[in-house]
Formats: C-alpha cells, structure tokens, sequence
C-alpha cells in the first residue's frame, strides 16, 4: 500500500513553492496522495498576525484543483489550542490504523524540527520526505534528525524563491505576483480583500 504525505504549514498565502513540493513528493517518491494541511494555530508563529484558518483551507482547496494526487485536509481546523504536527499525525494514524504516513517538509522547515513539540515522538510516527534546496548542503540537517531517530528521504526540485511573507508584503503594494502563486488563487485574494492593511 502506497503511503499517505502530510504536508502541513501555515500556507498564508499557498504559493508556487508550496505547490511544488506536494507535487514532487508526490510523483517521486510514488505516494497515494499528498495532503495539505493547514494550522490553525501554529505554535511557531504565535505573536504574528494570520489569516483567518477558513481563508487559507480555502486557498489551498482552490490551488489543489485539476493537480492529480493533492488534497486539502481541515483536521487541525477542529481543535482548539496550538497545533502541534505529532498530534495531526497520531491522529490520521488513528482513524487509518492500517496506512502509512511519510511526513512531507522543505529543508528550512526541518532545521526548526529540534524545537517541535514532542519531535521525537513524532519522529517515531513517520519519516520525512524532505525537499531539498538545490545547492544547500544536506549533512548537517541529516545528522540533527538521525541523532533524534528519524528517517530521511529527500526529493529534489529547483530551487524557490518565493515565500508567503514576500507575497503579502507584495499584494499589500498592489503588486501582481504572477507565476508566484496560482492566478485562481489569487483571484480569491483580490475577492477577499486579504493582504491590504
């Protein structure tokens, strides 16, 4: 049985990054599906001002459209309090007793793991599928999640330089992102009034 990704983030906005990295995963590494998960309270990003969790599910769900293999999950969107990653896995395990899950992050994201809630638990739920940043060396992030009992698979892909923080800062200008991010996705922006101040 293929095993199910778990990509979690904030996704405020999903961008062409985001979308590339599903997709990788999705085809290289022969999984049943990729699913996008949004936070709705991410830990990490306490203190910064986020989108309503209803406005990103809808953006990814407008972004996954017509993509083969992608899904958009509201799991974390019932649970109050932080979101923690190794609760929305031990989750999916429950209700899939029998499936196999593979935890799907970019590089920069897994050289934050080390200060994850319950990271070694987590750790022992899934393995990571790990975009690679082209260029980057990858020795010392494998070493971090080796010595905490984790397995690594890493998928590559171009390097992107786009990020959620970026593209605000751009629509609050009035700037189109283009390429950047999907132009249905932007449409839904522009109807919402998101991203202006």
């Amino acid at each position: 049985m293929a095993a199910i990704g778990i990509y979690g983030g904030t996704f405020d906005p999903v961008h062409a990054g985001h979308i590339t990295v599903a997709e990788r995963a999705f085809n290289q590494c022969g999984l049943a599906k990729v699913l996008l998960i949004p936070a709705k309270n991410p830990w990490l990003k306490e203190g910064e001002l986020i989108s309503e969790f209803n406005h990103r599910h809808r953006m990814l769900e407008i972004a996954v459209q017509g993509r083969p293999g992608l899904e958009v999950s509201s799991i974390e969107g019932w649970r109050d309090g932080p979101t923690y990653t190794v609760d929305t896995v031990q989750q999916l395990r429950d209700e899939d007793p029998e499936g196999e899950f593979v935890l799907v992050i970019g590089q920069d994201s897994m050289m934050t793991m080390p200060r994850w809630h319950r990271v070694e638990e987590l750790l022992t739920l899934c393995p990571l599928v790990v975009y690679k940043r082209d260029g980057e060396d990858t020795v010392d992030a494998e070493r971090t999640i080796t010595g905490l009992g984790g397995r690594i698979s890493w998928i590559e892909g171009p390097l992107m330089e786009v990020s959620a923080t970026s593209l605000r800062q751009l629509i609050a200008e009035g700037v189109d992102p283009g390429d950047r991010m999907p132009s249905s996705v932007y449409s839904y922006v522009q109807q919402q009034g998101l991203y202006t101040g």
